[in-house]
């Protein structure tokens, strides 16, 4: 509802029900978020999704 840019946060924390956090990263990146706070824990496994899609 903006065409301005924006971000969100990806708070990754451990859990004992999985999260769909891949799903999360893909929704964040088909979004068109150009911005991502991550928090919790180590971002490094959607780095590389990230980062190819110039978020």
């Amino acid at each position: 509802m903006t065409d301005k840019p924006f971000g969100v946060n990806l708070t990754i924390l451990p859990t004992i029900n999985p999260v769909p956090y891949g799903e999360y990263r893909e929704a964040i990146i088909e979004g068109g978020v150009k911005i991502v706070e991550t928090a919790g824990s180590n971002p490094a496994p959607h780095l590389p999704s990230f980062k190819a899609a110039r978020v």
